[in-house]
């Protein structure tokens, strides 16, 4: 099976994206990330692959899609918004799509969006 898949969370079944960017806009419905489907690679899943999930536990309440936009000349924040959020690591680049098991409160996504180097913070729809 082959198809284009999501460059935040991995899930396919891209939606058109009416006002987004390029000739085939697209939008992810689990975690808000946008692309041009025209210019996307198309993955193969294996036989074996584990079956996909996430829409399934988005839909339970057990997934949520945290974005955090760094400033790329100050990183320093890293380590608060791991601490804040009880994570052990995580990925970081400008845009950084992280996956939560619970809903962050409204005071969890203040502190974070007022960390030094943290520009925008939002959750998927």
């Amino acid at each position: 099976m082959s198809g284009v898949f999501c460059g935040g969370c991995g899930e396919g079944d891209l939606a058109p994206d009416p006002g987004g960017r390029g000739s085939r806009p697209v939008v992810c419905d689990l975690c808000g990330w946008t692309a041009d489907a025209a210019v996307l690679p198309r993955k193969w899943l294996d036989e074996d692959a584990r079956p996909w999930t996430k829409r399934e536990r988005k839909k339970a309440g057990r997934l949520f899609f945290l974005w955090i936009d760094l400033d790329p000349e100050d990183d320093g924040a890293v380590g608060d918004i791991m601490k804040i959020l009880g994570l052990s690591g995580m990925s970081i680049s400008d845009r950084t799509l992280l996956e939560l098991e619970t809903r962050p409160t409204e005071s969890t996504l203040r502190k974070l969006g007022e960390l030094r180097g943290v520009t925008r913070v939002w959750l998927a729809p």
